[in-house]
């Protein structure tokens, strides 16, 4: 397994296994054949409702946890409750909880003392000035080894700058050939952001066929026949090699297999410019 560098230091997994919508019932089934085919890191949230069968099936396995790299993430709006005023549902801030206490939760389920990376899973920037403050807290009493954000674009990190004077280590968002997000891969790259991928065969809940159009495009199928590989590992490839770390789900093992054999082969600058050639802003922009 190859690694990524954060700004801290932490070295970052650069393949992970994403969790979302894998079945709790089949979480420990799904990790064990990971793990055995060499993944050490998982990506999970409080929102995919997995975190306590991803701890409990971890515990079972066996994995030492200092050879674990594990993702979590907060929405926020959580953390805020739900009230009738005047016959009317609103959000009011009245905090339910502080995120400290919402983190504790998380890592219990988890069955852990501290998650290597704990992100903000929503781009609302009503949150960032709260978030920013309080996960750095528990960054410097480490319980969150590196911090971050998903879904940010140059707006989003512009105000988090200026309220908090600083910039989280990560920013996690979907890049894939049919949405290549150059413009926010560049302004992370300048600003020393560090980059996580999901969505990278196309599918977002705005064009669920996408990984089907993508996976058969002739450009895709012609590169992965040279080097005797798949189209999902040419993809897999092409988001590596632009210095960014990728989170794709499988649940067999014949894909998990296939998503993490991505290092024995390297693409060429024409060929990195020829997928580069397939983006269409193909993006959903989630919690927006």
């Amino acid at each position: 397994m190859l690694y990524g560098t954060l700004g801290n230091g932490l070295q970052v997994p650069l393949v992970g296994l994403g969790t979302y919508k894998i079945p709790n019932e089949e979480m420990h089934s799904v990790l064990e054949k990971a793990f055995e085919c060499g993944y050490r890191k998982i990506d999970t949230a409080r929102y995919y409702k997995n975190e306590e069968a991803i701890g409990k099936a971890i515990s079972e396995i066996g994995i030492p946890r200092n050879e674990l790299f594990i993702t979590t993430k907060m929405d926020v709006e959580s953390l805020y409750k739900s009230i009738s005023f005047l016959g009317h549902k609103r959000k009011l801030p009245i905090r339910k909880q502080s995120l400290r206490s919402a983190l504790f939760q998380q890592l219990e389920r988890l069955h852990t003392d501290y998650v290597d990376m704990y992100l903000l899973h929503a781009a609302i920037p009503k949150y960032y000035e709260y978030w920013g403050k309080e996960v750095k807290i528990l960054y410097n009493e480490g319980y969150v080894k590196s911090f971050g954000v998903c879904h940010f674009n140059k707006s989003d990190f512009e105000l988090y700058e200026t309220e908090l004077k600083e910039l989280p280590m990560i920013n996690q968002i979907e890049i894939s050939p049919f949405n290549t997000n150059k413009e926010i891969i560049s302004y992370c790259d300048g600003k020393g952001v560090r980059l996580e991928a999901f969505a990278t065969f196309g599918t977002t809940k705005k064009n669920p066929v996408a990984a089907t159009e993508l996976l058969e495009n002739e450009i895709i199928t012609v590169i992965a026949k040279k080097y005797g590989k798949t189209p999902s590992q040419v993809i897999l490839r092409w988001v590596i090699e632009q210095g960014i770390s990728v989170v794709p789900k499988a649940r067999s093992e014949k894909h998990l297999l296939e998503n993490i054999d991505i290092f024995d082969f390297e693409l060429s600058a024409e060929e990195m410019q020829s997928i580069d050639t397939l983006n269409k802003d193909n993006k959903w922009r989630y919690f927006r």
